[in-house]
């Protein structure tokens, strides 16, 4: 490689970065559902790849929240039927965190790398994919975890977010019922 296109390289990661930095400023005030969009979104611009696939619990007292978006589209519930069959077989296999494994999808065998969205009873997980030989780069691993881990932690705030607001609506019923 040239100095030009290493140092070409090296400003498309540094503008990479400060673009996944920024995401965090583009969560304010939004929930869960929300953030984990906005996400997969930025991340796909960044590493090519064919899905991304997100199994986690959002809120307390609600089922886990699934997402699927498959070649630039998010899929609905009917179609995602046949990825989800294939998420629980793939967690059955007792895939290593961040590790790439050539898996079998509903489309075809990819490369696929599963990254935890945390533990307990708000853990998760989310799936990316490709058909690239090459998929992911260690930067591009680099990049998918460093989204991960920053959207679990916007997730949690969305979460912590919901909870105040239960609060001060339980408190302003109950200072209604004082009179």
């Amino acid at each position: 490689m040239s100095e030009h296109q290493d140092n070409a390289n090296a400003d498309r990661s540094l503008r990479d970065l400060m673009g996944l930095l920024a995401l965090p400023a583009l969560w304010a005030g939004r929930d869960g559902a929300a953030i984990l969009q906005i996400t997969i979104e930025a991340v796909e611009r960044i590493v090519p790849m064919r899905f991304t696939m997100v199994d986690v619990k959002l809120l307390p007292d609600t089922p886990s929240h699934i997402v699927l978006r498959l070649d630039g589209q998010y899929i609905d519930a009917a179609e995602r039927s046949e990825w989800e069959a294939a998420t629980r077989e793939w967690e059955q296999t007792r895939l290593p965190d961040g590790r790439v494994h050539l898996l079998f999808t509903p489309r075809q065998p990819m490369r696929i790398v599963r990254l935890s969205m945390g533990y307990g009873k708000f853990g998760g997980n989310i799936w990316f994919g490709s058909k690239q030989h090459d998929f992911p780069s260690e930067p591009q691993l680099a990049f998918l975890r460093a989204a991960a881990s920053l959207a679990t932690a916007g997730l949690q705030t969305a979460r912590a977010h919901h909870e105040r607001e239960q609060a001060s609506r339980a408190k302003d019923e109950f200072l209604a019922m004082l009179g």
